[in-house]
């Protein structure tokens, strides 16, 4: 419903346009909601009207003949009575060049054809508010300075010489101290103050009186009725005959509506009334803080400029009303993906905003950003929210976004470099079909496609079989008779080749990869230990590698007790070798499932121990078998003194543990000398075999021990 208050007194309409049939509307409409309209048909004609007629609003078409819109809205922003009109600026769908040259002109706002009719009525209510609210704040500021001149509206006045304070009738009641004795005790107002305001109020005015200065000073008060009031407090010294300070006069007035309304007209200036998002002038503000901050504290940031794809067929096909609810609700999401509790996880929230620039224009900045993952991570997971269905008035309807992003120094130093080439980027990422990301840098764009390669082939990997078990002996430390193998995957590549898993697991972490990758080495490993141990190794053991992934997986323990089932493996043969950081702080989850792996009589060790971040406090809650010491610990045993005592002294609280020690990454044998001085219990080792193939390996079995026969 149209706001009536506003056309108690009536207002008058310019329309301008060279379109009759649309400037008819445009005035019938006008006309329709209570208003004087006022019509021309050029930017000419329109800026004499203006000159000499009182206009409240204009409504101008951009493209016209003689004087366009642009022009005529830069004369009539000239004029002394210009400033506080509002401008709205008629243009057509999508054309954005248009749309920024009518805020470089210092247009209100800009309407895209075709005109929504039934809402027009509205849209101009809500900016004759806004020019009304902004004239009143002009006109308030100056009647309050005039007030403050020729009447107090609460005063108080303090005697220099005896320090007696004395408070105005007006004043007891603005601060509801009706009671209070005539010569007043300040601290009965400071009590009243606001807990975060009572230090700055007070440290103010008392260098006021000991420096015999004036002073001025906002604070909150709460009163009794528990309301909390703003008060607006000044005061001036005044001389004696001779000179001298005598004493101090002071006003208090209550300026809580004038702040309320200096915060309504605010948001009005600063951010969108369809979705509440920061507008295009806020979003300038938030734009420069950011990149500020990314400039001071050397890290990059982000800024994404986002066009919904086809919009203008959701307002044909559905209506101006369902694209209004479309918009709220992209906003929504955008904004729920910047709070959600993840993404917070990895980036800081007061580095991250989203901003509407009008239409089916979205912008998001985050700064705080390292590396071209950070980037990758940001664009994905804002595209993802992108494509979610959205449910309006129980239709279903699913948007998409094309977005482009520029990065933070490298493709642009300030706001309108960087908003260019995010632009840019847009526009490519609907050449290359829409629904998607591009970055204005062929660097990020040609690493993200050769990640998403890469990604793909792995993918096909697993699926056609082009992952294979390396294995790498485990021998006893005594006699250096073989005890176990730890399996190791790899990927024949017909790309590259052999791919080891350092250069994949890691991608495949990020992904559902990894669960597949897993489960294929754990029935693969169980499979094959079984078969050597029917060729002759009865007790061979078999070590695996479990990803965090795997460790956070519900159905692991399922899929362990299935493969040793499936494979008839004896489960004190399989060994789990579980990452030093991964238990780091372990969950009581953790630590449960942990526990149901040896109850399964599955034996555990942690892996890399000695470089990451789990303290020997740790080995206490965690009911583990075996200690793998890290090669780089290892890497200078012999020439560190430091490194080597780090190292007896995890031995021996291992051996009090009741721990078996496994040395990884043995390649020399002054290594191995001291590791068998010092009470390693278990070898592996390049110095004893490289990872090899099943034939390779077998072939080192039938070398190094009688009973294997393949």
């Amino acid at each position: 419903m149209i706001d009536k208050n506003l056309f108690e007194q009536q207002m008058t309409a310019l329309v301008v346009d060279d379109d009759i049939a649309h400037r008819l509307l445009l005035e019938s409409t006008l006309s329709a909601a209570g208003h004087w309209v006022k019509s021309a048909e050029n930017g000419k004609q329109a800026v004499e009207i203006f000159q000499n007629t009182a206009i409240d609003i204009v409504l101008m078409d951009v493209n016209m003949p003689e004087m366009d819109g642009f022009q005529a809205c830069q004369q009539m922003r000239a004029l002394a009575h210009g400033k506080d009109v509002p401008i709205v600026l008629i243009t057509g769908m999508d054309d954005h060049k248009s749309i920024e040259k009518a805020f470089n002109v210092d247009a209100t706002d800009f309407i895209i054809k075709p005109v929504n009719w039934p809402i027009l009525g509205h849209r101009v209510s809500y900016y004759l508010k806004a020019g009304r609210l902004f004239k009143e704040l002009r006109n308030s500021e100056q009647s309050l300075k005039d007030a403050q001149e020729i009447a107090l509206m609460g005063t108080w006045e303090l005697d220099l010489a005896t320090m007696q304070l004395r408070f105005s009738e007006q004043l007891k009641q603005l601060a509801q101290l009706q009671h209070a004795p005539q010569n007043i005790d300040r601290s009965l107002l400071l009590n009243k103050l606001h807990p975060d305001d009572k230090y700055v109020v007070a440290e103010t005015i008392t260098q006021s009186i000991y420096y015999k200065k004036p002073f001025d000073v906002e604070y909150r008060i709460q009163l009794s009725n528990a309301q909390e009031r703003v008060f607006h407090e000044q005061a001036k010294v005044i001389m004696d005959a001779n000179g001298y300070p005598c004493k101090m006069l002071g006003t208090i007035q209550d300026i809580t509506a004038r702040k309320s309304f200096e915060k309504e007209v605010q948001h009005l200036a600063y951010f969108d009334v369809l979705t509440g998002l920061p507008n295009r002038e806020r979003f300038k503000q938030l734009v420069n803080t950011a990149l500020a901050r990314a400039e001071r504290e050397d890290e990059k940031a982000v800024l994404m400029f986002i066009d919904l794809d086809d919009f203008k067929a959701v307002n044909d096909t559905y209506g101006h009303d369902v694209g209004d609810k479309l918009l709220q609700s992209v906003a929504q999401n955008l904004k729920d993906c910047l709070r959600s509790s993840d993404f917070i996880s990895h980036y800081d929230p007061i580095k991250m905003s989203v901003s509407r620039l009008g239409g089916d224009e979205f912008t998001l900045i985050v700064s705080g950003l390292k590396n071209m993952e950070d980037f990758e991570n940001i664009a994905r997971r804002v595209h993802s929210k992108l494509c979610q269905a959205i449910y309006i008035d129980e239709k279903k309807l699913r948007v998409a976004g094309s977005i482009g992003i520029a990065i933070f120094p490298d493709d642009g130093q300030d706001l309108p470099t960087l908003l260019k080439h995010a632009d840019i980027a847009m526009y490519k990422a609907k050449e290359l079909g829409r629904n998607g990301f591009q970055f204005y840098s062929n660097t990020l764009n040609n690493y993200l496609e050769e990640k998403s390669a890469f990604e793909s082939r792995l993918k096909n990997a697993i699926k056609n079989g082009e992952l294979e078990l390396y294995y790498q002996p485990q021998l006893e430390a005594a006699k250096q008779h073989l005890v176990g193998v730890e399996a190791l995957v790899r990927w024949n590549d017909p790309k590259t080749g052999l791919v080891l898993a350092h250069d994949f697991i890691d991608v495949a972490e990020k992904t559902d990869f990894i669960l597949a990758i897993d489960d294929w080495v754990l029935n693969n490993a169980c499979q094959q230990a079984v078969k050597w141990q029917k060729a002759g190794l009865s007790h061979l053991k078999v070590t695996i590698n479990i990803s965090k992934r795997q460790l956070d997986d519900d159905s692991i323990i399922t899929n362990i007790a299935n493969a040793l089932h499936t494979s008839g493996l004896n489960a004190e043969c399989l060994e789990l070798d579980i990452n030093e950081n991964t238990l780091s702080q372990p969950s009581d989850k953790t630590l449960a499932l942990l526990k149901e792996l040896k109850d399964l009589g599955i034996k555990l060790a942690i892996d890399e121990f000695g470089v990451g971040f789990s303290s020997l406090n740790h080995l206490r809650k965690v009911d583990i078998d075996s200690l793998k010491l890290n090669q780089n610990l290892l890497e200078n045993i012999t020439t560190d003194v430091c490194e080597a005592a780090i190292t007896k002294a995890i031995i021996d609280i291992a051996k009090t543990l009741e721990l078996t020690i496994i040395a990884g990454g043995i390649e020399r044998q002054e290594q191995l000398t001291w590791l068998q001085q010092h009470g390693g219990h278990l070898f592996q080792g390049y110095l004893f075999s490289k990872p090899l193939p099943v034939r390779e390996i077998e072939d080192y079995f039938i070398k190094t021990t009688k009973n294997f026969a393949r």
